[in-house]
């Protein structure tokens, strides 16, 4: 049975090593098809955004004031 209800799990900011392994670990506990993990922008750097992304996790991440200009310039982004 697909787990219906939100899974919320917390992370120690500072542990870049383990996260993906816990996360899927917990995906596969809960039965859950699609994770998102959301963090600030001090977690989720290109790094961490290129392996979650690898691993077919989605996440959310607040831009920096620079990012929403490129995409304001680059006709990506609308206000």
């Amino acid at each position: 049975m697909i787990s219906k209800l939100p899974v919320l799990l917390f992370y120690e900011r500072t542990d870049t090593k383990t996260r993906h392994n816990q996360i899927t670990k917990a995906s596969r506990k809960f039965n859950a098809p699609k994770v998102v993990f959301v963090g600030d922008r001090g977690m989720m750097k290109n790094p961490q955004q290129h392996e979650l992304s690898e691993a077919d996790f989605d996440f959310i991440t607040a831009l920096t004031k620079t990012q929403i200009e490129k995409l304001i310039r680059q006709n990506r982004l609308l206000l």
